[in-house]
C-alpha cells in the first residue's frame, strides 16, 4: 500500500480533534504492525494556486498567514504550515492512484467540512475537493467520486460542488443521512452503502473517506460496531478497488487512559489499523 505522508503533515496543538497529529501517530502505527503492507511516498506540498482551485484565494491566503482563523478556530502557525501537505498528500495520492490505477492512501482527516471561504469542524482546506479538481485541470480525469464514510455531513464538500458547479463530481455522504444505532441495525446503512457505491462505479477516480467516528463507541459517532465498519471497508474496496482510489482517515474522537498520544488515541489507531489491514489481505504487494 502506498501512503502519501511526510513528517511535515502534522501538527501538534491543543484540540479536542486529533486531526492534525493524526498522521504521524497512523502512519507510525502501521510501520510497526507486521500484518500491513505500508511504502511511505513522498511529494511536494501543494501549491497556493492548487488550493485555490477549490477556496477563495483571500481564505487561503488568510489562513496561511495567519491572518484568519482556521477550521479549529484558532490562528496556530503549526497547523498553518502542515495545510499544503496535508492537501498536497490528497493531491499526489490521485494522480499516483490514476496512472497506475491502484488504492493508495492520503493518511489525512479534516477536509469535509471546509467550504469555499470558511473552515469549521476542525477542517480547514477541503483537500478532497481540490484533488478533485487539480485532477480535471491536468485532464487525468473526466469524472471523480467522493464516497464519504465520516459520521458527519460533508457541508463543506456539498457547498464547493454546488459554488463551482462541478456537476462531474459525485459526492455520496454518509453523514447526510444516518444518526442512530437504528439505522444500522435495520440495514438501512448497508443498503444506502450498496446504492451509493453503484453511483460512483462510473467515475475515473474514488475519493474514499474512511472515517473512524461512526463508531458505536465514539464520542461524536454511535451506530456501527468494529466488525461492521470492517464490512464497510471490505465492501467499498471490493465493489470499487478494480478503479483508481484514494481512501483518506477523516474523523475519529475515541480515547482511552495512557501516557502517550498513541496510547489514549489507541481506540481510533486501531479501527484505521483494520482498515489499512483489510487493504493488504485485498490488494497484496
Amino acid at each position: 500500500m502506498k501512503v502519501f505522508y511526510r513528517p511535515e503533515m502534522s501538527a501538534n496543538t491543543e484540540s479536542f480533534s486529533p486531526s492534525s497529529s493524526k498522521p504521524r501517530l497512523v502512519v507510525e502505527d502501521w510501520l510497526n504492525d507486521p500484518q500491513i503492507s505500508c511504502e511511505i511516498c513522498s511529494f511536494p506540498p501543494a501549491t497556493f494556486q492548487q488550493l485555490t482551485l477549490a477556496h477563495d484565494a483571500d481564505y487561503v491566503s488568510g489562513v496561511l498567514s495567519g491572518r484568519l482563523d482556521n477550521g479549529f478556530g484558532n490562528n496556530d502557525p503549526d497547523i498553518a504550515a502542515s495545510l499544503p501537505y496535508t492537501a498536497g498528500s490528497m493531491i499526489h495520492a490521485a494522480e499516483c492512484a490514476v496512472r497506475n490505477r491502484e488504492v493508495v492512501c492520503a493518511p489525512v482527516s479534516g477536509a469535509h467540512h471546509a467550504g469555499v471561504d470558511f473552515g469549521a469542524g476542525y477542517c480547514s482546506f477541503n483537500s478532497l475537493l481540490v484533488a478533485a479538481v487539480v485532477m480535471k485541470k491536468m485532464g487525468l480525469v473526466n469524472r471523480v467520486a467522493i464516497l464519504d464514510g465520516d459520521r458527519h455531513w460533508a457541508d463543506g464538500s456539498d457547498q464547493i460542488i454546488k459554488h463551482h458547479g462541478l456537476n462531474w463530481i459525485t459526492h455520496r455522504s454518509q453523514g447526510r443521512f444516518f444518526n442512530t444505532r437504528q439505522d444500522c441495525l435495520s440495514g438501512r446503512y448497508m443498503r444506502w452503502l450498496h446504492k451509493a457505491i453503484n453511483d460512483c462505479s462510473g467515475a475515473d477516480l474514488i475519493l474514499y473517506n474512511a472515517g473512524a467516528d461512526p463508531h458505536i463507541d465514539d464520542a461524536l459517532g454511535g451506530l456501527m460496531t468494529t466488525e461492521e465498519m470492517a464490512v464497510r471497508d471490505r465492501t467499498v474496496f471490493e465493489k470499487l478497488g478494480h478503479l483508481p482510489m484514494v481512501f483518506a482517515l477523516a474523523g475519529g474522537y475515541q480515547f482511552t487512559q495512557g501516557d502517550t498520544e498513541a496510547e489514549r488515541l489507541e481506540p481510533v489507531l486501531a479501527l484505521h489499523r483494520q482498515t489499512a489491514r483489510i487493504h493488504t489481505e485485498l490488494f497484496p504487494a
